[in-house]
């Protein structure tokens, strides 16, 4: 496999920050087996970045894009990455423009909408 991966920092502050949080929007809420393929992709995204699974790169939500803004609503500050993994329709709509990611990433800030 190639490797295309950049780098990605650790988060350290604050204490409890957490490196990359993902979500999957998905009709399963069982988490055993349908979504294992997230999983590896994530544990490899990890182990190459130096970082530890379950802990730096970890799952926050699954279920609706509603799961994925509570948990960036509930933590603020606190994820310097967000991936969303969407395995089946996205119907419902959320407005997240107003959510600030991480304020101790490489970047000042950033928001994203979904359409």
């Amino acid at each position: 496999m190639e490797n295309n991966l950049y780098e990605v920092d650790r988060c350290y502050k604050p204490h409890d920050c957490l490196t990359v949080g993902y979500g999957i929007i998905g009709k399963s809420k069982d988490d055993a087996n349908e979504y294992k393929w997230i999983h590896n992709i994530m544990n490899y995204f990890a182990t190459e970045n130096k970082l530890k699974y379950g802990k730096d790169v970890k799952m926050v939500s699954l279920g609706t894009s509603y799961e994925f803004k509570k948990y960036l609503d509930n933590n603020q500050n606190k994820t310097m990455f967000g991936v969303l993994f969407c395995t089946t329709d996205w119907v419902s709509r959320v407005n997240i423009s107003n959510t600030t990611l991480s304020k101790y990433s490489k970047f000042e800030h950033f928001d994203f909408n979904v359409p």
